[in-house]
């Protein structure tokens, strides 16, 4: 990365001092773990963002993105970090790339990660954003991350950032034994946050995590965007 690059990753006028906020506001939240608050800090999400005042960047609000879809607030993602049980050199699969944040917080976890995502402008977006920070070990792909996809084969991990109705089993199936997968689901009209873990071929019983804001994730490839 260029001086220039590194100059604008680390943003302008108040990008480190929001940074320095919300690593602050983990610790008071107890996610005090080393290698989750490194992987924020050499992460700068302004990079991702690029049109997004310095002031928002580390809210908690959902940010909007292109192809009218959101990005998830970074305490959310803090606290899906720390319920999937990362390890280096995990096998990572997350459905629905968005602007490639969580991807990139993956990687600099030491996973290796496989992201889905349906835009292929996000996809294009996530790449130059991975790229700059010389992310290169990140593989994306523009695909339905719902529907059955038999070549990429077993994950550690499974993300969705997004809540279904329900989870089809194909999914489940690209699931390690031993494996954790965690999203939200519609339970009585409302979204919770579930892990699902899988022993002995068999999904167990899901643990709910209570409520969850997170968006739709939809299915499918647009002909446009």
């Amino acid at each position: 990365m260029s001086d220039r690059d590194a100059h604008e990753a680390e943003g302008e006028g108040g990008f480190d001092t929001e940074l320095a906020r919300f690593v602050l506001h983990l610790r008071s939240r107890g996610l005090t773990e080393p290698s989750l608050l490194n992987a924020f800090e050499r992460t700068p999400r302004a990079l991702f963002l690029p049109e997004t005042p310095s002031h928002l960047l580390y809210s908690n609000l959902h940010l909007p993105l292109p192809c009218g879809e959101e990005a998830i607030d970074p305490a959310t993602l803090a606290r899906h970090l720390v319920l999937l049980k990362l390890q280096p050199g995990l096998r990572v699969l997350e459905i629905g790339t968005g602007s490639g944040f969580m991807a990139g917080l993956l990687a600099r976890l030491g996973c290796s990660v496989v992201s889905l995502e349906r835009y292929l402008t996000l996809v294009r977006g996530a790449e130059r954003a991975l790229s700059r920070l010389g992310l290169h070990h990140v593989e994306l792909h523009q695909a339905d991350g719902l529907a059955r996809v038999d070549h990429l084969g077993g994950f550690d991990r499974l993300i969705l950032n997004g809540t279904v109705d329900a989870l089809p089993n194909h999914v489940f199936e690209r699931l390690k034994d031993g494996g954790l997968a965690l999203g939200a689901r519609k339970r009585s009209g409302t979204c919770h946050l579930m892990t699902w873990h899988k022993s002995a071929g068999r999904v167990i019983e899901p643990h709910d995590h209570g409520i969850s804001r997170l968006p739709p994730l939809r299915d499918g490839i647009p002909a446009v965007l």
